[in-house]
């Protein structure tokens, strides 16, 4: 997972979040469902989420999943990348243009690309800045 929007809706969805892995091979069911669900609760239980002109509001984050990456919207919405790559917060447009530059660079691994994409988007903008944790699992 990567977040923007609050740091305690990241130590949220770190700490307290719990929805185990998807029963199903339908892993976008999945997401719009249990795990969004589980999200729901998750930071309504833990003070985070809102209600705005009647609709319950979150943030915004990137899930990776079973070789898928998702956005997930304010409004709970679930957006599922093709590219492989996808980008959120204020520095997003710049990261996305870094990220599209290096798609198909076969001598430049996905956590260098991660990496300079962070350091595009702290360049030319001002709300993003290390330093920066990448974590990369198998």
């Amino acid at each position: 997972m990567g977040f923007t929007t609050s740091y305690r809706m990241g130590q949220l969805l770190r700490y307290s979040l719990n929805v185990g892995e998807p029963d199903t091979w339908d892993v976008d069911r999945f997401m719009v469902t249990t795990f969004i669900e589980a999200v729901r609760q998750c930071l309504s239980t833990g003070g985070y989420a809102r209600t705005e002109n009647g609709q319950e509001q979150g943030g915004q984050f990137l899930v990776g999943i079973h070789g898928r990456l998702y956005v997930v919207g304010d409004d709970y919405q679930i957006g599922h990348t093709i590219s492989g790559y996808a980008a959120v917060g204020s520095g997003y447009l710049v990261a996305l243009g870094s990220l599209h530059s290096t798609a198909r660079t076969p001598d430049v691994s996905s956590r260098q690309r991660a990496v300079m994409a962070l350091e595009a988007a702290a360049e030319l903008t001002e709300g993003v800045r290390p330093p920066f944790t990448v974590v990369q699992s198998e």
